[in-house]
């Protein structure tokens, strides 16, 4: 597992609930958050009804909220993601035959950072009444696809940037208005990525490089004479340019981690970090349900799923037939909101509605999120403008294609 050192540690709990709390209590004391965990096995107890299939109806108790507590405090994540839900069943017959998960193996945050490719699956039952629990660790690399770039906060605070945008946007350009609008957005962002590579510093290895010098100024002047008004000077910038570096890390992990509670000065980078790393697991897509009820585990199975689910939802739609009467309306706008609807939409308005965009979003395709438009507005305002301007006074529906960013409920994810 890498130069890690790991705390795993297999559980096999008691019926009485005061038993288990003597093995809460003794786990709790070896985890910490900087050390990989894995803590698995039979925990005997439940932590919601839909772990449990048949039977008498879930009630949390004591038991239960000592058990939540545990995983919470001690920051253990549950790994399944494959295999049948249920872990245990009683064996018996008809009315009386029950199904529960009382196995799991769960992971602190150090580990799935580690490892964020982890896979625990649930095995067939065969000699036992309980499933095998297989634990794979895996680690993923998170590839865009075909090189997408997405813009990053973080490049604004820099003026060569601006610089950049000014000049690539105002080279020529040749098409529609959304063709043009576009090629900008795209020649933009690869010139930003060629920046990026070759001026935009590791803002990582900038911070550590002011920190190190730090401390060691404030050591030589901890020590003999200490230190000159030169040596002073240098030392109140390096915390500056320190303080502003940390800012900047902050704005860089707080839009990957999309922590949308999180507020400007909320500085907790390895919180940011962590929380960016789980979001890359979640959206990982191990299997899918499909229609049929069938689980699908292979990439390609998967792919012919969603290509084939979406084919069939956005096919044309059908015309109505012409002896099909539509009911009147129950209700009805007035003839001031008709007009109001119907008028042309202004500048004001479509500036109003970009401004009120917000920086942490996820960007589209295009890699374009509303702080870019916001940051580099004096020199994109006109082509947006006319951009949207054009979608009003056209039919851009009538051709173009869908596009969304959920699944659908019929192919459920896990």
């Amino acid at each position: 597992m890498g130069q890690h050192t790991w705390h795993i540690c297999a559980v096999y709990a008691d019926k009485d609930y005061i038993k288990r709390r003597i093995i809460w209590d003794s786990i709790s004391p070896l985890l910490d958050a900087e050390t990989p965990a894995i803590v698995g096995g039979d925990f005997n107890c439940i932590l919601s009804q839909e772990d449990k299939r048949v039977g008498k109806p879930f009630i949390p108790t004591e038991a239960h909220n000592e058990f939540a507590s545990f995983l919470t405090n001690n920051d253990l994540h549950d790994g399944w993601n494959g295999g049948q839900r249920y872990i245990w069943c009683n064996n018996k017959k008809g009315k009386a035959r029950m199904w529960v998960r009382l196995d799991r193996v769960c992971f602190n945050s150090a580990a799935l950072s580690a490892l964020p490719g982890s896979v625990v699956t649930h095995l067939s039952r065969i000699g036992s009444n309980h499933c095998p629990l297989l634990v794979q660790g895996r680690n993923l690399e998170f590839k865009p696809q075909g090189g997408i770039l997405k813009f990053e906060d973080v490049w604004l605070d820099k003026e060569s940037s601006k610089v950049i945008v000014v000049r690539e946007w105002h080279k020529p350009a040749h098409g529609s208005p959304p063709t043009i609008l576009n090629h900008k957005f795209a020649r933009t962002l690869r010139a930003l990525k060629s920046w990026r590579r070759e001026k935009f510093e590791d803002i990582h290895a900038r911070a550590k490089d002011f920190e190190s010098r730090i401390v060691e100024l404030q050591l030589r002047e901890s020590i003999g004479t200490g230190l000159n008004d030169s040596e002073l000077d240098c030392l109140l910038q390096l915390i500056a340019d320190y303080n502003t570096t940390l800012s900047r890390l902050e704005t860089l992990w707080l839009q990957r981690a999309k922590v949308k509670w999180a507020k400007c000065g909320d500085r907790n980078s390895y919180f940011f970090h962590k929380a960016a790393t789980c979001r890359k697991r979640t959206n990982h897509i191990h299997r899918l349900i499909g229609q049929d009820g069938e689980e699908i585990t292979d990439k390609e199975g998967i792919q012919t799923a969603l290509v084939g689910y979406f084919s069939s939802k956005w096919r044309p739609p059908i015309a109505p037939l012409p002896e099909l009467s539509i009911p009147p309306p129950r209700a009805a706008i007035s003839q001031e909101d008709t007009l109001r609807i119907g008028s042309p939409v202004s500048n004001e308005e479509i500036v109003a509605t970009i401004n009120s965009l917000g920086n942490n979003k996820a960007p589209s395709i295009d890699g374009i999120i509303g702080s870019f438009l916001k940051g580099y507005w004096s020199a994109t305002s006109s082509d947006v403008l006319t951009v949207v301007h054009h979608f009003f006074n056209s039919d851009p529906l009538a051709s173009a294609p869908l596009s969304t960013k959920s699944l659908p409920k019929s192919l459920s994810i896990e």
